[in-house]
């Protein structure tokens, strides 16, 4: 069964406590179903990262993760905390039982993933460019690195957005992450 994370529950979580996640605004709003916005910052690298949740009920009906494009780095240069961020915030809102393969994938797409001056030693044996296999994955992880600017995909319970944008406010391009909840 799909459900939708709660707030409260979401707050009890390691991607809540170990990134030290501190609420910095709450908005109210009428429209849609009564609802807040709430923004949040973590404890380091503050000025790179913005997180915000809409809910309504305490339930989350859409997450947003921005990251400054810079900070993240590009194809030669992958930030390792961009990606540990990331991949962990996926990882605690996407739904358990919603194409939990397609969710590994693109975690483990994330978390694999290696700009081309990057050097990393494993520990673990990892097959690293097998998330190509899966043209969406392959998109998503695209757009991290900065080579494309869009793309979605809806599930029946659930759309992921990855996107690169001018910030005017910022004077700089910054990567979103939108999970949006549809209306059952």
């Amino acid at each position: 069964m799909c459900e939708r994370v709660s707030y409260s529950k979401l707050k009890d979580t390691d991607f809540f406590t170990f990134f030290n996640l501190s609420e910095i605004n709450r908005i109210d709003q009428n429209i849609p179903r009564n609802s807040k916005t709430i923004l949040l910052k973590p404890g380091g690298f503050q000025q790179f990262i913005d997180i915000s949740f809409q809910i309504s009920n305490d339930q989350i009906f859409k997450a947003c993760l921005s990251l400054d494009r810079n900070w993240i780095g590009d194809e030669k240069s992958i930030n390792p905390f961009a990606k540990d961020i990331t991949k962990s915030f996926l990882m605690a809102l996407f739904p358990e039982g919603l194409n939990q393969e397609f969710k590994m994938m693109l975690v483990q797409g994330i978390w694999n993933m290696k700009g081309s001056q990057d050097r990393i030693f494993c520990i673990d044996e990892v097959i690293l460019n097998w998330e190509s296999s899966n043209p969406d994955i392959k998109k998503f992880i695209n757009i991290f690195q900065g080579i494309d600017i869009h793309h979605e995909i809806d599930f029946k319970l659930l759309s992921i957005q990855m996107f690169n944008e001018f910030d005017k406010t910022k004077n700089s391009i910054w990567f979103h992450l939108n999970l949006s909840w549809n209306d059952e």
